[in-house]
């Protein structure tokens, strides 16, 4: 039976089963490819880009609050906080089902008051040895002082077909030709927007001699890329993206499409934002 809530707690409980959802999902995805748990600050920027909505760690507190036993909120040391996971390991569907009713019991019980935060985390002890690879690891990052450059030719996409448009005519070109360099000048102004999604995706340098790997199909990564954009694109754009990518990077080692059966897998090395974006958009 549905529990009936009024407007505002409805709004409230609508975006903290949204939150639960992503997070699930991101959880998931990076445990998928990585042995160490997801940062909680990459999961919140991830989250606010995925829902189109702030995203903070209040959030996951009330959500921890109302579930305990989602997730757990963790620190090693003195490293950054990780999520983890918590003792309730059954299915997707089955915690967001549970989440769903917890959150409107919670709600109902308690009309019109704010969730009352039990702020948990808990504190492991790390080794010397890991202390020492964090440091090398959380130095070396770049990520966070990087500044979006914008395209130098300072054209919008519409602007870039329509000159296209007028050249194409003036060369003569038939409308299916037309159609083609339509479509390309749309993938070239996405290609951006999609590398952003497979930075945050891919694994950071370990060494100058050792290099992270990570490996996805390409339909959860088209997935995962669909998921992250607040206006829809085709499955069929992203995979043209995905491929426009690795060919203007022309380095495997960070993106490469392989094909393994009938199955096409992506592999992502670290990605050196600033140079990366410098030849997408001198591309």
């Amino acid at each position: 039976m549905s529990i009936e809530l009024n407007n505002e707690s409805e709004n409230t409980a609508q975006f903290l089963i949204s939150v639960f959802k992503a997070l699930e999902t991101l959880v998931r995805l990076h445990l998928q490819d990585h042995r160490s748990q997801p940062p909680l600050h990459d999961l919140l920027n991830k989250v606010t880009l995925a829902i189109q909505s702030k995203v903070e760690l209040v959030h996951v507190y009330q959500i921890c609050t109302v579930y305990p036993e989602s997730f757990i909120v963790s620190q090693t040391g003195d490293r950054d906080l990780v999520l983890e996971l918590g003792a309730e390991k059954t299915g997707v569907t089955q915690r967001i089902a549970t989440f769903e009713r917890k959150v409107r019991e919670y709600m109902a019980s308690n009309p019109g008051q704010d969730i009352q935060l039990k702020k948990r985390v808990v504190k492991k002890e790390a080794s010397p040895k890991k202390i020492a690879a964090s440091k090398v690891l959380k130095g070396s990052s770049d990520k966070n002082s990087f500044k979006e450059k914008r395209a130098t030719s300072g054209k919008s996409l519409l602007e870039r077909i329509r000159a296209k448009e007028e050249s194409s005519k003036k060369q003569g070109l038939d409308p299916a030709s037309l159609k083609i360099q339509h479509r390309k000048l749309y993938i070239s102004g996405k290609l951006e927007a999609v590398y952003g999604i497979l930075y945050d995706l891919s694994p950071k340098r370990i060494s100058d001699t050792e290099l992270a790997v990570t490996s996805h199909s390409l339909g959860s990564l088209i997935t995962t890329v669909q998921n992250s954009f607040a206006s829809p694109m085709a499955a069929v754009d992203i995979e043209a993206s995905i491929h426009e990518l690795a060919k203007v990077l022309n380095d495997p080692s960070k993106v490469k499409v392989v094909k393994s059966g009938d199955v096409s897998i992506v592999r992502l090395g670290a990605l050196e934002r600033t140079k990366d974006l410098e030849l997408l958009t001198s591309n």
